[in-house]
């Protein structure tokens, strides 16, 4: 989680939902990328293993591991910011950083959330 957002990029992508112990993943056809959450928005309940979400419309949606879903925001990978994964998260600030284990090359910055 990084902390609060004053806004979102628009950018879209969609694919599965896939939460580990330490990860939340969104895979897609080809990639896997590491989705981050703006701290205010997103609430982590470890009883369900799911995260519930408010969007900026006020719609609240509850995903958990296994959901097809649409997210909104904006993402980028090393090869496109020229940034390791390490680099990133060492650049970054967060709330609750990124377990070790964790895929870090592609990452998304989750803006809105659906499920599709």
């Amino acid at each position: 989680m990084v902390p609060p957002q004053d806004g979102a990029d628009t950018a879209r992508t969609e694919g599965t939902l896939r939460i580990t112990e330490k990860c939340v993943l969104l895979d897609s056809p080809g990639e896997t990328m590491l989705l981050y959450w703006p701290a205010d928005r997103a609430a982590w309940d470890p009883a369900t293993r799911t995260i519930t979400f408010t969007n900026f419309d006020s719609t609240i949606v509850t995903v958990a591991s296994g959901d097809q879903v649409v997210l909104g925001g904006s993402g980028d990978n090393g090869s496109e910011s020229g940034t390791s994964g390490q680099g990133w998260v060492t650049r970054t600030t967060w709330v609750a950083p990124p377990g070790a284990s964790c895929p870090l090359d592609s990452r998304w910055a989750v803006g809105a959330v659906a499920k599709d």
